[in-house]
């Protein structure tokens, strides 16, 4: 059985290319990993913005939740929170 570079992945077929015979994929010589999108779907690729975005959002509600308690009443924080506020 032949190794061969198959789809996502690039083959690089000229010897002038910079990187002929300095790259191989698995057992595979002169075959490289495309620069976009080699292991998701479009849907999966709006899929997995989405759900960054939403927790990215969740964490920033909490961060400026935890922050503001804070700074409303300082006093109240005393060891271990205060340091980990100030982390």
């Amino acid at each position: 059985s032949v190794c061969k570079c198959r789809e996502p992945f690039v083959p690089i077929l000229k010897e002038s290319h910079p990187l002929y015979n300095k790259v191989r994929t698995g057992q595979v010589p002169n075959c490289a990993v495309p620069c976009y999108q080699p292991s998701f779907s479009p849907d999966e690729r709006t899929f997995a913005t989405f759900w960054i975005g939403l927790w990215s959002v969740l964490c920033f509600i909490s961060t400026s939740t935890t922050v503001a308690t804070f700074l409303i009443d300082m006093e109240r924080f005393r060891y271990p929170e205060r340091p980990i506020i100030f982390l």
